[in-house]
């Protein structure tokens, strides 16, 4: 994981934000900022918690504890229990609340039930295999032997 003086810099570099601007708005000098950027000084606590107020991320993140950005604690936890980034778990939100948007909606439903019909229509063994193994799941599930936990 990248450093204190890493985070700094890049931080500043995706907000635009120049070593004068940061160090004005946080009530220090642009000589500590670059001390803090090339590892000669770490902040103290104070300046730690302006910055990361100021970047919106969390102190472990800047600190180089945890490479998830956001302040919100839970997110931080399920990122670290399921070894995803702060990005793909954005990611996996979005399509669900995408799929969940196609899913509700009827020209879904009847693109659905065309795809069906054309494969129910055709001479296609792999989709009677399909269909064969999801009647086993069904049936399985019904006497409940196929549970998963």
């Amino acid at each position: 994981m990248l450093k204190f003086k890493e985070r700094l810099r890049l931080l500043r570099a995706l907000n635009c934000v120049s070593q004068e601007q940061f160090a004005k708005a946080l009530g220090i000098s642009r000589m500590s900022v670059s001390h803090y950027e090339v590892g000669r000084n770490v902040p103290d606590i104070e300046v730690l918690q302006k910055t990361a107020k100021f970047f919106n991320v969390s102190t472990d993140y800047l600190l180089g504890l945890s490479d998830v950005k956001n302040t919100d604690a839970a997110l931080q936890v399920i990122c670290k229990e399921l070894k995803l980034s702060e990005k793909a778990i954005e990611h996996l939100h979005n399509t669900k609340e995408y799929s969940d948007l196609i899913l509700s909606s009827d020209e879904w439903s009847n693109f659905v039930i065309g795809v069906v019909q054309f494969l129910q229509d055709s001479e296609n063994i792999e989709y009677r295999k399909f269909l064969a193994t999801q009647r086993l799941l069904m049936l399985l599930d019904n006497v409940n032997v196929y549970r998963v936990p």
